[in-house]
């Protein structure tokens, strides 16, 4: 028996009322890395890219599901980086309740359709392509307009990356898109931040630091104290092994970004100063920076991350393509 051909969906929204601009309903993007067709289709509203709330990238077919969920993977990390380069906000799903159709809702749809049903919901799915289902999702409103010609452009170019490992990076962009969701500046802030210390890899110190540092462990080991005193002690010197997360911010920053300014900062300079907001924010100063302190660094942080997020892309993919 012939098993069906499969394909994926990639269902979102763009932050903050987003519509693309176009009167089409369907674009298809071309991708010189790959033969696959993608599709940026309207789902919603008046079904045109210009009216809907909502978007899919279709692709496919594949003769597995496998194939499909990996070449899906490819196109999330493709609206991530779209994400990162032009500072849009994208819902994936995490923040929206899923639709759940029971197996006698899909019994009576299909009836109803004359064809298989699925659940719609914001994020990847994949299914069997023939015969062509009929999806059913929630109908959500939304206003602001992004021009498609950027967002099919990026998608083209980030789809290169086609079945390669993310991991640390894949959850920095996630956090980069969904903080456009957040409306409140000191708690989209403490996101952006957090998107970068995703990012950072502590290394070792010198060696003549690591063996001080093992000196004191020993003198520590030997002092008579609680083990509710002692464990936390000696956990907090076997820390100190490894550089600070503030001073591999900064190291990275610097080598990441040099020549560019933030708020007439270098790059190194700049990232020391949003990681003590951060720590104020987090430990006790957040009665000092208020919402409007926060709102005026919040556009450069945006700007930031965003650079750090698209510099760690393109080397993650070129490192990725070297393999």
């Amino acid at each position: 028996m012939t098993m069906p051909p499969f394909k994926y969906r990639l269902l979102f929204q763009l932050a903050h009322g987003g519509t693309f601009t176009g009167e089409e309903e369907t674009v298809e993007i071309t991708v010189a890395s790959s033969d696959e067709p993608i599709t940026l289709q309207a789902t919603s509203g008046g079904k045109t890219l210009g009216s809907s709330s909502q978007f899919a990238l279709t692709g496919g077919p594949f003769d597995t599901e496998q194939e499909a969920q990996r070449a899906g993977e490819a196109a999330m990390a493709a609206v991530l980086y779209y994400a990162a380069k032009n500072r849009v906000g994208i819902n994936l799903g995490t923040r929206h309740p899923a639709t759940v159709i029971t197996p006698a809702g899909k019994a009576y749809y299909s009836k109803q359709l004359g064809r298989p049903v699925v659940a719609d919901n914001l994020g990847l799915a994949t299914y069997a392509a023939e015969p062509t289902p009929a999806f059913l999702y929630p109908n959500l409103g939304f206003v602001v307009k992004r021009e498609t010609r950027n967002f099919t452009e990026a998608i083209a170019t980030a789809y290169q990356r086609y079945n390669l490992p993310l991991e640390r990076l894949q959850l920095a962009l996630e956090l980069f898109a969904g903080s456009f969701f957040e409306t409140t500046p000191r708690a989209r802030f403490l996101i952006l931040v957090i998107a970068l210390e995703v990012l950072l890899e502590r290394k070792r110190r010198t060696e003549d630091v690591q063996a001080l540092v093992q000196d004191l462990l020993t003198t520590a080991r030997a002092i008579d104290l609680p083990t509710t005193e002692k464990q936390p002690l000696l956990s907090g010197l076997e820390a100190l092994v490894y550089k600070s997360i503030g001073q591999s911010g900064r190291e990275l920053a610097k080598e990441t970004l040099e020549g560019e300014t933030y708020a007439g900062l270098i790059p190194d300079k700049f990232f020391n100063k949003i990681y003590k907001m951060r720590s104020a924010l987090t430990h006790g100063e957040s009665d000092v920076l208020t919402d409007r302190s926060v709102q005026d660094i919040l556009t450069e942080t945006e700007r930031f991350v965003s650079d750090m997020l698209l510099a760690h892309f393109e080397a993650d993919k070129e490192e990725a393509l070297e393999e």
